[in-house]
């Protein structure tokens, strides 16, 4: 009598040995196609992978050209206000 699978993977494990006596072709053709399978998700993880690593770096670079727009601002500011500044201590117009 054979006893039935107690849970999903047991079942799945009884398919594989059946297949594996029965069909030793198809069950190596299905190891084969695994083994491709899982090196292409391999491959295109790695992809997913450096894509994600890029839209990092790209973020932190936005973040730091804004910084570097603000700190130019402030400073050409500082410039304008330090003109300004002389021109009035010199006396000149203010033109």
């Amino acid at each position: 009598m054979i006893k039935p699978p107690m849970d999903f993977l047991e079942a799945e494990e009884l398919v594989m040995e059946k297949l594996k006596r029965e069909k030793p072709r198809y069950y190596q053709d299905m190891c084969r196609n695994f083994k491709e399978d899982q090196a292409l998700y391999t491959e295109k993880q790695a992809f997913v992978d450096e894509a994600l690593k890029l839209k990092r770096d790209i973020e932190k670079l936005e973040k730091s050209i804004w910084k570097l727009h603000v700190e130019n601002r402030h400073h050409l500011q500082q410039v304008q206000d330090f003109k300004f500044a002389l021109k009035t201590f010199c006396g000149w117009s203010h033109k």
